[in-house]
């Protein structure tokens, strides 16, 4: 799964701490963009312990892309 938000920059600073508890990246505190930091590291969180990853880069005049790599399993149980 891809997101990509052309209208996004994020700086290099801002992506260290992109994913950390209680952050909110400087360059959007004007926007009137409001939250608690939680949501990136949550969703973070949730995709390691499933057996994925999720990233980030963010280019100048391009936008910022979010990549998720999930991996699917079946289980079967026999009778």
């Amino acid at each position: 799964y891809k997101d990509c938000r052309q209208w996004i920059r994020i700086s290099l600073q801002g992506l260290k701490k992109l994913f950390m508890d209680f952050q909110s990246l400087d360059e959007h505190r004007a926007s009137n963009a409001t939250g608690t930091g939680l949501g990136l590291s949550i969703c973070k969180r949730i995709i390691e312990n499933m057996g994925g990853k999720i990233g980030v880069v963010s280019t100048i005049g391009q936008g910022t892309t979010f990549d998720i790599e999930l991996t699917t399993f079946t289980h079967r149980i026999k009778n």
